[in-house]
């Protein structure tokens, strides 16, 4: 099933003054509580937090900083995000650059999804682009099946299989009616 809801979350970290880490973090909140809310068990919900690491466009110092994007990386991976979230937008300017604010993309998703593990899949310094290119997943831990959530499950199945012999049956009728005319 590849059907999705896609809401695009647009944060402007550009503007003067921007939106602090402490606030994308609330927003993260607020977005995993609303999904939970709303999403039945059974819908798949992905989230994505895009936006660059490091990244200096425009300034004297153009480049990329990689120990901010490893250190950065490696507390995501941690779940210990604290310190970023206290940061200001001027602070994440002065260490990675213009464009390190983006990191608050990461951490809105991050807030949305508490007790994710996180893993870097790729990160990659690219001089060239002025920019450091990285990727994670988070992954939710799915707690064992308890004898209530199994009884739940196995009605939702039974209401799949209704709905397929139901669909079975109707093809099965629909194609004895058509050699009926021939």
């Amino acid at each position: 099933d590849r059907d999705a809801t896609v809401v695009p979350v647009l944060v402007n970290h550009s503007r003067e003054h921007g939106v602090s880490g402490a606030e994308c973090w609330r927003l993260g909140e607020l977005l995993g509580e609303y999904v939970a809310s709303v999403a039945p068990a059974s819908r798949r919900v992905a989230l994505v937090g895009a936006g660059g690491l490091s990244h200096r466009v425009g300034s004297e110092t153009m480049g990329v900083d990689e120990s901010f994007d490893r250190d950065f990386l490696a507390d995501f991976e941690r779940g210990d995000l604290a310190r970023w979230r206290a940061m200001t937008v001027e602070e994440i300017e002065r260490v990675a650059g213009n464009g390190g604010v983006e990191i608050m993309n990461w951490m809105i998703v991050a807030a949305a999804v508490p007790g994710a593990n996180a893993a870097t899949i790729y990160y990659e310094p690219i001089p060239s682009w002025l920019t450091g290119m990285g990727g994670a997943v988070l992954r939710l831990p799915m707690p064992a099946l308890n004898a209530e959530r199994r009884q739940e499950l196995v009605k939702v199945a039974h209401k799949y299989a209704e709905h397929a012999r139901v669909a079975v049956r109707n093809v099965r009728r629909e194609g004895m009616d058509l050699l009926k005319k021939l």
